[in-house]
This record gives structure tokens, sequence and C-alpha cells, in this order.
């Protein structure tokens, strides 16, 4: 009989499900000023073998219709070394950077760090190997974040209620959540809440908030309250923006539209 290997790749985001795992790399963003010098990125192994790690890039832009990731291979980046071995209960240093001169836009790239599965005798069935998706931002000298969103309407898009989110400044910003609070006649009718995500320079994104047909005939205003983190523990300012609702735009909305 023939064994059969599946390898099955779990892509992280952030560090919280990296951290059950003997594979983990900090940081979990990098962030490079144009013209700084050379970053670095670790990654550890708490386990007790040895592991094999590939290293691989791509350029991150975002699609101008709704703001979908768009990843393209790219030569860009420059990164050292990309095939490694990482010692039981030991670590090794990543170096990361970019040559030329960032000018306008920042330039926004993903690192994709890979643990390598290996075939051991006796071995069959499914091995779980890790793939944590690290950003990587090389902004233009003397630059800074944005510190609220930019929320400029909401829209129906394939049949959902979207905010949509825009950023016209020189770097990027995440917006962590998004607070929704349904209004008739001045009253709260739904409160909720939606997770969000990067918009990069430049971008704009759409954001899903979850309501159905029968829910927005119901409120002729949404409130939304958009939070920006600035970093894995530094939260940035909030912007709270009221937007009428209307009966011809809730038609729009698919009946029985899943949250």
């Amino acid at each position: 009989m023939i064994n059969k290997f599946v390898y099955i790749v779990l892509c992280i985001f952030w560090s919280g499900m990296a951290a059950a795992s003997p594979f983990q790399v900090t940081p979990m963003r990098l962030e490079l000023e144009s013209g700084s010098n050379i970053g670095s990125v670790t990654v550890f192994n708490s386990g007790d073998e040895a592991l094999d790690v590939q290293v691989k890039a791509a350029a991150w832009s975002q699609d101008s219709q709704t703001g979908a990731d768009v990843l393209e291979p790219t030569k860009e980046l420059i990164f050292f070394p990309k095939i490694f071995k990482v010692p039981a209960h030991g670590s090794q240093d990543v170096r990361v950077g970019y040559q030329g001169e960032v000018k306008g836009h920042e330039r926004s790239y993903r690192l994709f760090i890979r643990e390598l599965p290996v075939k051991k005798p006796g071995l069959s069935g499914a091995q779980f190997v890790l793939q944590i998706s690290m950003p990587v931002f090389i902004y233009p000298k003397g630059s800074e974040k944005p510190r609220t969103p930019d929320m400029r309407g909401v829209q129906v898009h394939d049949g959902q209620l979207m905010l949509e989110a825009v950023n016209e400044s020189s770097r990027y910003y995440s917006l962590n959540k998004i607070e929704v609070i349904g209004k008739h006649d001045g009253k709260e009718v739904l409160s909720d809440e939606k997770s969000g995500w990067y918009v990069l320079s430049g971008s704009k994104r759409l954001f899903p908030l979850g309501i159905d047909q029968a829910q927005c005939l119901k409120m002729d205003a949404l409130q939304l309250t958009g939070h920006v983190l600035l970093a894995q523990s530094e939260e940035g300012d909030t912007s709270q923006v009221l937007f009428p609702l209307t009966s011809a735009l809730c038609k729009q909305i698919h009946p029985q539209q899943s949250k």
C-alpha cells in the first residue's frame, strides 16, 4: 500500500494561532522608511525538532472596485536567507530590505514564511504545516500613518450593504473594528460589531455590514464608528459617521442576506 501525504497550509495574518505552534515569527508586521537600513524578522522554533523553512514575497495591492486583496509575484523586496533550517529551540534572522526610493504612496508586500513539510518513515495521512503571511510596508521618508479611517458612505454591492472606506494618504491604515448602530426616528433598533482589515495607501475597500433587507427597511439611518489600529497594541482615533438609509437603497439588498 502506498502512503499518500496531504500537506495543509495554515495562513496566519496575526499571531493568535501562531502562538500554539513551535514555529513563530516576530515582528508580525514590518515597516521600513524609504532609504533606511534593512529590517529583520526572527523565526523561532520552540519545538524539539529542527524545522525547514522557506520565505517568499508577493506585491500586495487592492482591487480598485471592492478593495479585495491582490497578490502578485515580485522581486522588488529583497530578503535573505530564502531557505534555511531552524534548530530545535533555536532561531534564525531573515534580513529584509528594499532597493530604491519610495515617493507618494508607500509600497506594500506580503512576506510568506512557510514551514516545509518533511516526509517521515511510516507517517501517513494529513500533515499540517504552518505559513505565516506577514505584511511589509516601505513608506516615503517622513510620512505618517493616518490615525482615523476615512469612511465615505454606504452602498449595496453584490446584494450586500457595504461600508466604503477610502485611503488617500501616503500610508496604510488598519480599520480594525466597525461598530454598527441602526436607527429609526433617532432610536436604536440594531447594534452589531464587524471586524475590519487594511486599507492600503491610494486604495478603497468595501466592508460588508451583515444587514439584511428586512433589517435595513426598519431603519432610516446607520451610525458607524471605525477604530484604527496603529500597531498591535496601540489604537488610533475613532471616527463616527451617520449615513441616511432609504427604502430604495435597502431594496437593493438580497432578501434574507445572511450576516
